[in-house]
């Protein structure tokens, strides 16, 4: 399975997916690069780069591993700060997403967030074990429609999109931090019934489905 015990993106084991499966472009920083896949199958269980030519990865492209069923499972590195629109998109193929949550070795260097775009992992329907670990802090609308995840922990979470898991009928338990501050409409629209929802956050529960 998918752990922070068997993956160790800061620990050397870590072994990225070869860099001749992306396309890499240059950020308008010209500090960072964003990643799409190429044209090709992929590996089951992609593991993304932390840095490509001396420059760290930080975003995940819009559509960029769209309609690849052939992958199973994503890990993304603390490097990443954005996964977007439609990134992964009708994969229907993957069963796990990983995110990274370990800090860099350097204590001084700031700490990255994760924002999750519009319909980011929409229509993933085998995505059953989702672990978003302690970075991402926003995720847009419809991300998760229609995927088969179980268990939704919000962590550092502040904001959550229109419709985020519209559909998601397999979900079970849902937490929702203190931090989360913004909500758009019925984020767990059409979830299924028996939806336990523990909220520890202001947000009234009565908008959440």
């Amino acid at each position: 399975g998918l752990c922070a015990c068997d993956i160790g993106v800061v620990d050397k084991k870590y072994e990225p997916t070869e860099d001749n499966y992306f396309t890499f472009v240059k950020s308008k920083d010209e500090k960072s690069y964003e990643i799409s896949a190429k044209e090709v199958e992929l590996p089951e269980t992609v593991r993304f780069p932390l840095v490509h030519e001396g420059l760290p990865v930080s975003k995940i492209a819009e559509n960029g591993f769209k309609n690849h069923n052939e992958i199973k499972s994503v890990v993304i590195p603390y490097s990443y700060t954005e996964i977007g629109d439609s990134a992964f998109r009708d994969c229907y193929g993957i069963t796990k997403v990983y995110v990274d949550s370990k800090s860099q070795t350097n204590e001084n260097e700031e700490k990255t967030t994760l924002k999750i775009d519009d319909f980011a992992f929409a229509y993933c329907r085998k995505l059953v074990d989702l672990d978003l670990g302690s970075r991402t802090d926003e995720i847009g609308a419809y991300a998760f429609k229609e995927t088969g995840i179980i268990e939704f922990k919000s962590e550092n979470v502040k904001s959550i999109g229109n419709y985020a898991f519209e559909g998601c009928t397999g979900l079970r338990k849902v937490t929702l931090s203190v931090k989360l501050a913004n909500v758009g409409t019925t984020p767990f629209f059409r979830c299924n019934k028996d939806l336990n929802i523990t909220n520890k956050s202001a947000v009234p529960n009565e908008s959440l489905r």
